[in-house]
C-alpha cells in the first residue's frame, strides 16, 4: 500500500508538509523544490517510515523529521513573527558553509547532508551516484527527500536511528547514555556543535519550536527529553573480546614444550630483524619530514607551525565531544588555541578547525597533506 494512503492524515491544510514543504516567503531560495508530492515519492522508498507502530507515533514521527528539517534549512532563525514558518527555505549551504572542507559535498537537501562518505552511503542505498553527482541532492525533490529519509532510518554505529529513537525501538544501553526522546534525534543529527551546552543552544531551542509546532497541527504530544542541553556524544561501545579457549589437558605439555624449545631461536630472529626494520622506518621518517618542511617553508603565506601537544590538548586528546565531522582523509574537530601558541598569528586565542590528517597509503600521505594544506 503506498505511503499517502497508510498514513492519510499527513494531507490536510494542517499537516506539516502542507506548510513545511511549499514555504510561502518570497525570499526562500527554495520555493517550489519542496512539494508534497516529491515528499510522498520519497517516502514510498522506505516502508516503516512515518508508518510503524501507534497512529500517535506515526504523527510524532512525522512531526519530528519536519522539525528537525525545518531547522536544518530554516531561513529566519530567529524572528519576532512567525519564528517556526521559515523551515524549507533552503535547498543547499549558502556561500559561507559551501567554502567549508566539505566541498562540493557540502550540505544539501532537508537534513544538510554533508561530506563524502554521506553522499558515497547515501547514493549507494538509493542506487545513485552522489558522489561524481552531489547536486543532485539540490536539484532533484525526490532524491533530496530520500537522502534525507534514508540518514532518518539509517543507524551509524554507535548511534541509533533517529527512526527507531522516536519510535521507541532504541533503548540506552545503560544509565549513563543519553535519555529516549526528541533531544537525541537532535544529538544524532548535531550534537557536537549543539548539545552538551548549558546555557541552551539556540539551534537547538529552534528545532524544539518546530516540533512543538508540528506536534500541535497534527494533534500530537511532543513526548518527554526534548532538549540535549545535557547530552554527551555516543560512547563508542565495543562488544567485549571473546576470551580464548583454554586449549584441553592433553595438549599442554606439547604445547610448553614446543614453545621453550623455540622461544630462544625466535627472539633472536625478531630482534634482528626489529632492528633493522626501525633503523631503516626511522632514516625515511627523517627524510622525509626533512622534505616536508622545505615544501611547507615555500608555501604562499607560511603557515603557522603549532606544537601537536597544544593541539591535542585543545581538542581534549581528540575526543568525539569535540568532532565537527569528517572530511576526506581524516576526521575534523573544533578547539581554541591559547594565545601563546597562536602568537605567531593574531597574539589572542584563536578558534579553529583542525583535520586529524590520516592517509593509509605511506607513499601518498605526505603528497596529500601537502595538497590539503596549500
Amino acid at each position: 500500500m503506498a505511503w499517502r494512503h497508510r498514513t492519510a492524515w499527513v494531507k490536510s491544510s494542517r499537516s506539516p508538509c502542507s506548510t513545511a514543504c511549499c514555504p510561502t516567503n518570497v525570499s526562500c531560495p527554495a520555493k517550489g523544490f519542496y512539494t508534497y508530492d516529491a515528499f510522498i515519492a520519497a517516502a514510498n522508498s522506505f516502508p516503516a517510515f512515518g508508518t510503524s507502530g501507534t497512529v500517535e507515533l506515526m504523527k510524532r514521527e512525522v512531526a519530528a523529521f519536519f522539525g528537525q528539517t525545518s531547522q536544518e534549512t530554516t531561513g529566519r532563525p530567529i524572528a519576532a513573527d512567525g519564528q517556526y514558518q521559515w523551515g524549507y527555505c533552503y535547498k543547499e549551504a549558502n556561500e559561507t558553509f559551501k567554502e567549508s572542507g566539505s566541498r562540493p559535498y557540502y550540505g544539501r537537501g532537508p537534513l544538510q547532508l554533508e561530506w563524502d562518505f554521506n553522499y558515497k552511503a547515501a547514493g549507494k542505498a538509493l542506487g545513485v551516484d552522489l558522489v561524481s553527482n552531489p547536486d543532485l541532492v539540490s536539484t532533484d525533490p525526490v532524491i533530496s527527500f530520500k537522502t534525507a529519509i534514508w540518514f532518518w532510518m539509517t543507524p551509524q554505529s554507535p548511534q541509533p536511528s533517529c527512526h527507531d529513537v522516536i519510535t521507541g525501538n532504541w533503548k540506552p544501553r545503560t544509565a549513563a547514555e543519553q535519555v529516549p526522546g526528541y533531544g537525541v534525534i537532535s544529538q544524532i543529527i548535531n550534537g557536537g556543535i549543539e548539545c552538551g551546552k548549558v546555557p541552551s543552544n539556540v539551534d537547538n531551542i529552534n528545532r524544539i519550536g518546530y516540533y512543538k509546532r508540528y506536534c500541535d497541527m497534527l494533534g500530537v504530544g511532543t513526548g518527554d527529553n526534548l532538549d540535549c542541553y545535557t547530552l554527551q556524544n555516543f560512547p563508542d561501545l565495543e562488544a567485549p573480546p571473546v576470551p580464548p579457549q583454554a586449549p584441553p589437558a592433553s595438549q599442554l605439555k606439547t604445547i610448553i614444550l614446543s614453545s621453550v624449545l623455540g622461544s630462544a631461536a625466535v627472539i633472536v630472529i625478531i630482534a634482528a630483524a626489529a632492528y633493522l626494520y626501525f633503523t631503516s622506518k626511522y632514516r625515511r621518517w627523517r627524510k622525509e619530514q626533512d622534505k616536508l618542511a622545505k615544501a611547507m617553508h615555500n608555501l604562499p603565506g607560511m603557515p603557522t607551525r603549532i606544537d601537536y601537544a597544544e593541539i591535542r590538548k585543545a581538542t581534549k586528546g581528540f575526543h568525539a565531544t569535540m568532532k565537527l565531522g569528517k572530511g576526506g582523509f581524516g576526521a575534523v574537530y573544533r578547539c581554541t588555541l591559547p594565545a601563546a601558541a597562536a602568537s605567531s598569528r593574531t597574539g589572542q586565542a584563536m578558534e579553529v578547525a583542525v583535520k586529524k590528517f590520516m592517509r593509509e597509503l605511506e607513499d601518498r600521505r605526505y603528497n596529500d597533506f601537502l595538497v590539503e594544506v596549500s
